[in-house]
């Protein structure tokens, strides 16, 4: 009977010992890949002094959700935003960078 839980039925079909830990190791995994990503989202809905308060992991259970960050960032005053004049900035000097030629004897960044 234990010998049956470890024999493959052929060569392309695992035993069901190794489908076992096979599916547990996935399962694993999409946990640690996933993972981080709900808790962006669930942070995301999070006021400033809930993200300071401590890992709550559970809306309407362990915080209130809020729409302040999305309204912010679709809605909100963006003139005065010091960080999004920051990276457009720096994104126009990367682009600058490297789609200009270079001068002097440093030559070309594309040679």
């Amino acid at each position: 009977m234990i010998q049956s839980l470890f024999r493959r039925k052929s060569l392309f079909t695992p035993s069901p010992v190794e489908m076992v830990f096979s599916y547990l190791a996935l399962g694993i995994w999409a946990f640690v890949v996933l993972f981080p990503l709900y808790w962006l989202l669930v942070t995301s809905f999070k006021l400033p002094i809930d993200v300071d308060n401590g890992p709550f992991y559970v809306p309407f259970v362990d915080f209130k959700p809020s729409l302040h960050a999305w309204k912010y960032i679709l809605v909100g005053d963006l003139k005065n935003d010091t960080f999004r004049e920051l990276c457009k900035h720096a994104g126009h000097s990367t682009y600058q960078c490297c789609t200009s030629p270079s001068t002097g004897d440093r030559g070309s960044l594309w040679t």
